[in-house]
């Protein structure tokens, strides 16, 4: 299991994994033959993999759930905050039309390879570079934000859970977290179960997360 990595790294910030949750988590999967990666290690790694275009042999699971700078550095590293909002200042060569950043974790997944996220919305937050167990919003920008990167956007919303009774007629489970999915992403929409794609249309573009 060469290829399989759990990232785990104390010098990096976290939202709602605690250190806990994320040592008993890396523990099971190194038991199992994962490697322990920190942030520096999987910046390697990722930029090995897709040197080597080996990226859709890699497995990575995050035990820790804010996207370390190490393989988004979107961040101006001279700038990276302004005191007044928290929010981070983008590093001043991305253009403002840019869908996504040309960084290790974006070419790893553009390329094939596969991550398991845990916890917090991914691409919620990166960490601070300059003092990395904090964390930068960058959610509002939408060339670097979740929706952009993913195609995806989890949406907070009060839709009524169904009962047990009604999922029969349902065929699905509609959760309080929805995702909005970009048209653009869905590929054959036509040969995908009646459940999924289909379902997300009738929904105007809703699909149960």
């Amino acid at each position: 299991m060469a290829n399989c990595l759990v990232y785990y790294d104390k010098g990096r910030a976290t939202s709602w994994i605690g250190d806990a949750a994320g040592e008993v988590l890396v523990g099971e999967l190194e038991r199992i033959g994962f490697e322990k990666v920190e942030a520096e290690k999987l910046r390697q790694r990722l930029e090995d993999a897709v040197r080597k275009n080996e990226a859709e042999k890699y497995v990575v699971v995050f035990a820790r759930d804010v996207v370390p700078h190490d393989v988004f550095d979107v961040v101006n590293k001279d700038a990276p905050q302004l005191p007044q909002t928290g929010i981070a200042n983008l590093r001043s060569d991305i253009p403002p039309d840019t869908l996504y950043a040309e960084t290790p974790l974006v070419k790893f997944l553009h390329r094939g390879g596969t991550i398991v996220w845990l916890g917090d919305v991914p691409f919620w937050y990166v960490t601070n570079p300059q003092k990395p167990t904090e964390t930068l919003q960058l959610w509002i920008w939408p060339h670097v934000n979740f929706f952009a990167i993913l195609g995806v956007v989890q949406v907070f919303s009060n839709i009524p859970q169904p009962t047990y009774e009604d999922l029969a007629e349902l065929g699905t489970w509609l959760s309080k977290r929805p995702v909005l999915v970009s048209s653009k992403i869905i590929i054959d929409a036509d040969k995908v179960d009646v459940g999924a794609v289909s379902d997300c249309k009738r929904r105007n573009g809703f699909i149960p997360s």
